[in-house]
């Protein structure tokens, strides 16, 4: 059983209690159990603020009072988060636990059975607002995720003489729900849309009406109407939640054979089956939304619709209960696969290796986008449809070829090629029909080429691997939107261009003495996509030679163990260790800006997650059937931020409403950490 406290700098404290225990019920059956909980305390506040509902930039008229509209078009109630404020309200909790059992039925025979479970509840936000200042934000709801899973896991494994025959079975059962503050999503979306937009196609309607009968704008459209679309962004919302729920049902089952043969030729065969159903619910809440313009206009427009012959709405509209939009979706993929390997000595140093993965996929999804609750997305409604329906079928395969040659009993140089693959699908058949996204998109595929070795030298006191790779990404699966106005909701996924990615890993572990180990990592990469691409409308989606998001072209640890025996009649040891990651994009606005071919290039721009680095201390000492162990994470408190969110419209909005809640957040590591930790084996 172990336990540790834990006292983070400026944040709450920690804990975590975990053990096991081993039962054997006979020579031939045990069980091991396996429990745990923890909780990390919280380490970002929750700061008062005032929401951006009413806020302008210095020079915008945001009554538009010159357009002869009426003053108040906007809100004049500033919303704040009074009674939310909170000290390291960031929690998360995690409980769980493992029953195996193994049964060796007879000498050839076994079977291993295992049930797992966790449950894990976080509260609060992990982001720091740039505009307040390091581990603060201002959130004005609670914001909170769920999520439980269950694994229920069988293997059965046979020695057949001439292979080894082994059938593993599982099915996962997953639930997690979440609510976050959308409070300036839809402030932003009210201010842009439901402020100036709304109030200009109205005024240039009625004006233009009474002059020109046969006036016709996209302000008059039927995305818009008299009370256009726009409108749907009600001036009079204050805050709301998002929320969400998911579901994920998961059984796969694959079976193998592998040679065990004496013989210069080896092989494997399988066969794998996976059964995934999973999907979700996400709802826009707003407070009092019967009362706000938007349902005002959901009202008439449904009413509209419905005389000119619409059969999706009635009139009058539902009551949506405020639920201003939902977003449903279920999706399930089956998928089957056959694959087998070979490996073949050439001589006795040098080994030969082929294998093929054959698959196919059958993929169903429904989609159902409600604006809001019981009220489909007009332009859907109008063409006669609800939810959309989305079926492909496909196959493909995946190869792999290596040559490797061992020198000695301690070193191997190798080279291999291999790929990867991420399954395709279907697209809205409503985009489809209008040319914007195809009706399949193919899968992606990655394709690896490396050369290598493995080596030990030094009476294997030493170990050094490296690795030379350069990686082909081919039909980029982009997740792309419609850039006409008012089609939000036209979106669908499409195979772009090529990306690539070359260079290098070390990893050394050097035995320096009896008592001294030192270990080493360096990795260096360049992830880039390769070419231009457009969508369908014409739009361009990507830009040669811009950096891919989330990849580090640099990255490196370094760590030193020692021990000292002889301690308090025990074993003293200690441990540092030091890790460096490299800057990164993770935003594709941001790789845009650095790269000189794109529209929003900005000499001089640079990462937006910089490079960090962290290290970490223990001081152990262990005698008997006791260890106790002294932990720093982050010794020396580095701030270190891990990702970097344009927020809910970035720096235009930022400065467009003059309000640091359209900002940038950055997520930073949890700062310097102290724990005692104490292990008591029985």
């Amino acid at each position: 059983i172990t336990t540790e406290i834990k006292s983070t700098k400026g944040g709450e404290e920690s804990w975590d209690v975990n053990g096991f225990l081993n039962i054997p019920i006979s020579d031939d059956f045990a069980i091991r159990l396996v429990g745990y909980t923890h909780k990390d305390g919280g380490y970002i506040d929750n700061v008062y603020s005032t929401a951006p509902h009413s806020v302008c930039a210095s020079g915008f008229q945001c009554e538009h009072a010159g357009w002869g509209l009426p003053q108040g078009h906007l809100n004049s109630s500033t919303p704040d988060n009074a009674g939310l404020e909170e000290k390291n309200f960031n929690d998360y909790e995690m409980t769980g636990g493992r029953i195996s059992a193994l049964w060796n039925i007879n000498e050839k025979w076994s079977l291993l059975g295992t049930l797992m479970s966790q449950d894990s509840e976080t509260t609060g936000d992990w982001g720091s607002d740039t505009a307040i200042g390091d581990f603060k934000i201002a959130r004005f709801s609670e914001e909170w995720r769920k999520d439980k899973w269950t694994n229920l896991a069988l293997t059965v494994k046979g020695d057949l003489g001439f292979a080894e025959f082994s059938n593993s079975f599982s099915i996962t059962e997953r639930d997690q729900q979440y609510a976050f503050d959308n409070t300036h999503y839809e402030a932003w979306h009210t201010r842009l849309k439901g402020g100036y937009w709304s109030a200009s196609c109205n005024y240039w309607n009625a004006w233009y009406a009474a002059y020109y009968p046969a006036y016709d704008s996209w302000c008059s459209n039927y995305y818009f109407g008299q009370y256009n679309y726009y409108d749907k962004y009600d001036t009079g919302y204050n805050g709301g939640v998002y929320r969400s729920l998911q579901e994920a049902d998961r059984i796969t089952n694959e079976i193998r054979l592998t040679s065990t043969t004496d013989s210069r030729f080896q092989w494997m065969i399988g066969a794998f089956y996976e059964n995934n159903e999973d999907g979700w619910v996400d709802q826009g809440h707003i407070p009092n939304l019967e009362s706000t313009r938007h349902w005002d206009y959901t009202q008439w427009r449904s009413c509209d619709m419905a005389a000119d012959g619409v059969t999706l709405v009635s009139c009058p509209a539902p009551n949506p209960g405020n639920i201003w939009y939902q977003d449903s979706y279920r999706r399930e993929i089956t998928q089957t696969a056959i694959f087998g390997e070979v490996n073949y000595d050439l001589t006795e140093q040098l080994q030969f290796t082929a294998g093929l993965r054959w698959f196919q996929y059958d993929r169903h999804v429904v989609n159902d986008r409600q604006w809001p609750l019981y009220m489909p997305v007009e332009a859907i409604a109008i063409d006669g449809e609800g939810a959309s329906v989305e079926e492909a079928k496909e196959s493909d395969q995946a190869w792999k070829f290596g040559l490797s040659y061992r020198i000695d009993d301690d070193k191997m140089i190798y080279g291999l090629f291999s790929q990867g693959f991420r399954l395709g699908g279907s697209n809205n058949p409503k985009a489809v029909r209008v040319d914007f996204v195809p009706e399949l998109y193919n899968p992606d595929v990655v394709n690896n080429y490396e050369i290598g070795i493995k080596s030990e030298w030094m009476n294997n006191r030493l170990q050094v691997n490296a690795t030379v790779f350069y990686m082909e990404w081919e039909d980029i699966q982009l997740s792309i939107g419609s850039e006409q106005d008012g089609l939000w909701w036209l979106n669908g996924i499409a195979n772009g261009g090529g990306g690539k990615n070359q260079g290098a890993e070390l990893d050394v572990i050097w035995q320096a003495s009896e008592n001294l180990r030192l270990s080493a990592n360096f990795y260096t990469g360049d992830a880039h996509y390769t070419d231009d691409w457009f969508s369908p409308e014409g739009a361009q989606q990507l830009w040669a030679g811009t950096s891919m998001v989330d990849a580090a072209s640099d990255k490196a640890s370094l760590s030193a163990d020692y021990l000292l025996p002889g301690v308090l009649g025990g074993d003293m040891w200690f441990r540092v260790d030091y890790y460096y990651v490299g800057g990164l994009f993770s935003t594709w606005g941001a790789a845009g800006a650095a790269n000189p071919d794109h529209p929003d290039y900005e000499q001089g721009a640079g990462y937006d997650v910089e490079s960090y680095n962290k290290s970490n201390l223990q001081i152990g000492w262990e005698k008997d059937s006791w260890t106790a162990t002294l932990f720093i994470r982050n010794l020396f408190d580095a701030r270190a931020n891990t990702f970097t969110s344009n927020g809910d419209a970035g720096w235009y909005a930022m400065n467009y409403w003059g309000h640091s809640g359209f900002g940038q957040t950055n997520n930073l590591a949890r700062p310097r950490t102290v724990s005692i930790k104490l292990t008591k084996s029985f």
